[in-house]
């Protein structure tokens, strides 16, 4: 007993260190690489490989749980990636803004809180700032939708990863199993 529950937790905090330095790491990759929709498919798989490597389950052993914790965890993925880039472009935001009141004549000076309030940047202003190549405008419910969509694919890009990889797995079991009889 005290076995399983070891191996479990190993498990799940393997998958949760991979989830976060996964999400953390793919900020900071080239742009061009970050196409709308195709880089959450491919974090999601990526995720869901990199966790079956470290862990060392092999694809016919991920019990319907992991499969479950894999999937939820892929979503998390491109959730913590999103808002890792929002604290970045909420940073850089903020001190163009500082920057800004600092150039602020004198008598305007009692006004700096009232500006920053309003000039605060939020989840919803990155999003817009995201996806403004799509031409969405500033339909804050739009940018919230694709980014739920966009935690959705990576999601099926976990998903569809382990049932490829136990699609094969099986292929070549039932292979193998011809050949020797």
């Amino acid at each position: 007993m005290s076995y399983v529950n070891s191996h479990t937790f190993r498990w799940l905090l393997i998958a949760l260190i991979s989830a976060l330095a996964i999400s953390l790491i793919s900020v900071w990759l080239p742009a061009g690489l970050k196409k709308i929709g195709l880089f959450s498919l491919a974090l999601g798989a990526g995720f869901a490989f990199i966790t079956s490597l470290l862990t060392g389950t092999k694809p016919q052993d991920v019990k319907r749980w992991q499969v479950m914790i894999l999937i939820l965890f892929a979503g998390c993925t491109e959730a913590g990636r999103a808002l890792e880039s929002y604290r970045i472009y909420h940073d850089a935001a903020e001190a163009q803004l500082e920057k800004n009141l600092e150039e602020l004549p004198a008598f305007a000076q009692e006004m700096r809180e009232e500006i920053t309030n309003q000039h605060s940047a939020v989840f919803v202003d990155y999003l817009l700032q995201k996806y403004s190549a799509l031409a969405i405008g500033d339909s804050s419910t739009l940018a919230c939708l694709i980014f739920a969509l966009e935690i959705i694919l990576a999601m099926g890009g976990a998903g569809g990863l382990i049932w490829i990889m136990k699609r094969q797995s099986a292929k070549t079991d039932s292979e193998s199993a011809r050949k020797n009889s």
